[in-house]
């Protein structure tokens, strides 16, 4: 391609040359600074909003040197450039009003990152590529995965393209990139109606309509790619149409076949070596997930002996992702004004029309409370910034939908919701402006910090965001006995919101009460704590 420039807000980008296409975007070499650095343009149509906010989300918080981090995050809405360094609180930006850069790209989004040297695609045909690297850079691929593993992530796209090569020669290192389709588990899987993962590199239970992703799903990935690389690059699927991958599937890798299939694949491989990779990719290419091992113990196979030696990552301290939120006193807004309260009384009525579990909900509100603690000044005259609030609420409900839900929220069901006190567009708007006043670290992963929640849960509505103290009025203790009583009802953050606000002391107050009522008195009970 020829050299061109674009515009993301108020910020001149210059593409010098094109490296691909990901999931959602496309990859071009840029400078900033000095430095030759990828950038990943990703445009977004008003419909959809930031379809790639997961994406951002992970590349802002990971911290392993074999996955893609971002450098940094530009959103088309003004010239600011937001990093993993950045700090919102001495960088305080109004977030209303925005103006978008055009009627139909309500907001481009730029994801900065490190330029590799070449991808594996690329490099597995290449003849200086002796087997004692393939597999050094193996093991970096599952270091990678293990710590997506490790933080509750299904890649859900793992293949040679995804694999960036930083270096050369014996200094080769592999990073995994593209996490555009990347999923947030629950209790070791994740429902997702739809199919993902590159067909080539697609998992036989996905192909035959099963929904529900597990790690398994990233292993049977890892292990086309490894009997990819340990080929040289010899063609496994000669046409990409889902019922001939699947007959191909079937024809080389069902029990009677798959031996011979590997044998005549490895045939340039040393007899040992090959051996002992016929035995794991067998059971990496298990028809049944529940028998794929588990990248641990793919890790602790004698082929990655040599490289586990020399390993000294502990994933308990290095593997910590990036993205802590800490919320201490004083804190701003200094003054918690009751229209912040107002809103959040609005944001729960929403979000029980919304059919949401219980962390969608927890997610929106801390995004909610960050967004007024970070961005707005706002007070309590209606007339002004009564439809900024509301717009805030639907927002952060909206953002944590696309976190965590596996449907796509509608901006016009939320507006239509809201009475049209705010557009669709307005919605998608106010997303890219907390995309980039947050860094892009939308969840905070100190929010949970268990399997079911419940700790987490009690803690966070009892102690957490203490400018304005909303969350404790949720009377967890009465509903934790109640679900002691009830064993059908497990307590968890799985569960869905409807069920869990009808427990709780503040139903009463919107099934019973006047909100003119019952949220300022919340409110001057809540002054009176904070300022004990």
């Amino acid at each position: 391609m020829e050299r061109k420039t674009i515009t993301i807000g108020d910020r001149s980008i210059e593409l010098l040359s094109s490296l691909g296409k990901g999931t959602y975007g496309s990859v071009y070499v840029t400078t900033v600074g000095n430095n030759r650095k990828a950038i990943k343009i990703i445009t977004n149509v008003g419909k959809d909003g930031i379809k790639s906010l997961l994406e951002i989300d992970i590349m802002s918080r990971i911290n392993h040197p074999n996955l893609v981090r971002a450098e940094g995050i530009i959103v088309g809405i003004d010239e600011i450039i937001t990093s993993p360094t950045f700090n919102p609180i001495q960088q305080i930006q109004p977030i209303l009003p925005i103006q978008p850069t055009s009627p139909d790209n309500i907001a481009t989004v730029g994801i900065i990152m490190p330029l590799a040297t070449t991808d594996l695609r690329r490099l597995i045909i290449q003849p200086n590529f002796n087997i004692n690297m393939r597999f050094k850079i193996m093991y970096d691929i599952l270091k990678g995965t293990k710590y997506l593993h490790y933080t509750g992530h299904i890649h859900g796209d793992l293949k040679p393209m995804n694999v960036l090569i930083f270096g050369k020669d014996n200094n080769m290192m592999a990073k995994i990139t593209d996490f555009g389709i990347s999923l947030i588990m629950e209790n070791g899987k994740k429902y997702y109606p739809v199919e993902l993962v590159t067909i080539t590199h697609r998992a036989p239970e996905i192909l035959n309509n099963d929904r529900n992703y597990t790690t398994s799903t990233d292993i049977w990935s890892l292990g086309i790619i490894f009997l990819e690389m340990l080929s040289g690059g010899r063609q496994i699927f000669p046409d990409y149409n889902k019922s001939k991958v699947k007959a191909t599937i079937k024809k080389l890798f069902s029990i009677g076949s798959i031996d011979n299939t590997l044998n005549s694949y490895l045939s340039g491989v040393n007899p040992d070596i090959k051996a002992r990779s016929i035995t794991l990719i067998k059971k990496m290419l298990d028809f049944d997930p529940t028998k794929r091992p588990s990248v641990d113990e793919i890790m602790k196979n004698p082929l990655f002996q040599h490289f586990r030696n020399q390993e000294k990552l502990n994933y308990k301290k290095l593997g910590k992702p990036i993205g802590k939120v800490i919320y201490k006193r004083p804190y701003p807004p200094r003054k918690c004004d009751s229209i912040y309260y107002y809103g959040y009384d609005y944001m729960v009525r929403l979000a029980m029309k919304l059919t949401i579990k219980v962390e969608t909900f927890f997610l929106a509100a801390d995004i909610y409370q960050r967004a007024l603690a970070y961005g707005h000044h706002l007070t309590g005259d209606f007339k002004k910034d009564w439809a900024n609030v509301a717009l805030t609420a639907a927002t952060s409900l909206y953002m944590a939908i696309k976190m965590i839900e596996p449907y796509k929220p509608d901006t016009l069901t939320l507006s239509k919701l809201s009475s049209n006190i705010f557009s669709p567009n307005d919605i998608i708007k106010v997303e890219a402006s907390l995309v980039q006043l947050f860094g892009g670290i939308i969840y905070s992963r100190n929010l949970f910090t268990d399997s079911n929640g419940k700790k987490r849960l009690v803690y966070s509505f009892d102690n957490l965001l203490m400018n304005c103290h909303i969350y404790h009025r949720i009377d967890l203790d009465q509903w934790i006995k109640d679900g002691k009583k009830n064993q059908e009802v497990p307590y968890n953050k799985n569960i869905l919101f409807s069920q869990f606000i009808g427990e709780t002391e503040y139903y009463n107050n919107i099934v019973n009460g006047d909100r003119n009522k019952y949220v300022p008195l919340i409110y001057n009970k809540d002054v009176k704590n904070i300022s004990k």
